[in-house]
């Protein structure tokens, strides 16, 4: 009965139209505020936070949660410091599976690396803290078993981080692997990590795909562009309706 239907997975959006092919449908990705995240103080988080200018910081944002697989990134850390003397790693995000955050903090001591994380459970996802880790990131890596879409990359975009995400849900119909981020499957360990570090490795290879995946955010991500998209398909829709009547 809907005059149309708005999907912000790309993958999604196919499922759609080979279920329902003679119904209006489009394919409408979510969009970040780029200003807001353009503007942040690396420096200030890592001071705040005990991380040195040299550190190697790996950045996740989100719940700390089993779909989100944090834990992953913890199995990852000693591989990392070991390639990437002063990698850490930095979970930013409220803890929401019951038991589940000390497990993360239980694999980091159990791995030797509980020095090298910095756990901030209590961080909103309006506070300037998060745009601040954005800015203070090397590396934003999201390793979720399950990702609808993945907004936080488009907010690690527009910060500048450049980003290591997984190849499930609706990551891989908007990261072109390669060109403005890499991916990986993030139920393997080895893989995924070794995308962090070819990052953490090389800087310049690292600011190339960040400095695209900003100019792409700012073009196809912004809340104005899809603003302006889902206008023109109400008005598309109300026409058509107007015609019937």
């Amino acid at each position: 009965d809907a005059a149309a239907i708005v999907c912000v997975g790309r993958r999604e959006h196919e499922l759609v139209q080979e279920r329902h092919p003679n119904q209006r449908s489009i394919y409408l990705p979510n969009g970040v505020d780029c200003a807001r995240f353009a503007r942040g103080d690396g420096a200030a988080f890592r001071h705040r936070h005990g991380l040195a200018p040299t550190d190697r910081v790996v950045l996740n944002v989100g719940r700390v949660d089993p779909q989100k697989n944090q834990l992953a990134l913890v199995r990852q850390l000693p591989r990392w410091r070991a390639a990437a003397p002063g990698a850490r790693l930095v979970l930013v995000g409220p803890a929401t599976g019951p038991g589940y955050l000390e497990r993360v903090q239980e694999t980091a001591r159990e791995l030797g690396v509980a020095d090298a994380l910095t756990i901030l459970p209590g961080t909103g996802p309006g506070a300037q803290e998060v745009v601040d880790a954005y800015h203070a990131a090397d590396v934003f890596a999201l390793p979720s078993l399950h990702e609808p879409f993945g907004i936080v990359i488009l907010e690690a975009w527009a910060a500048g981080a450049p980003v290591v995400g997984p190849t499930v849900g609706g990551v891989p119909g908007f990261v072109r692997h390669g060109t403005d981020g890499l991916l990986a499957d993030p139920n393997d360990d080895e893989a995924f990590a070794n995308q962090v570090l070819r990052l953490l490795l090389d800087p310049d290879r690292a600011r190339e795909l960040a400095h695209e995946a900003r100019a792409r955010c700012r073009r196809e991500f912004s809340w104005t562009h899809c603003v302006e998209q889902l206008v023109d398909l109400y008005e598309e829709v109300t026409r058509a309706r107007l015609v019937r009547a």
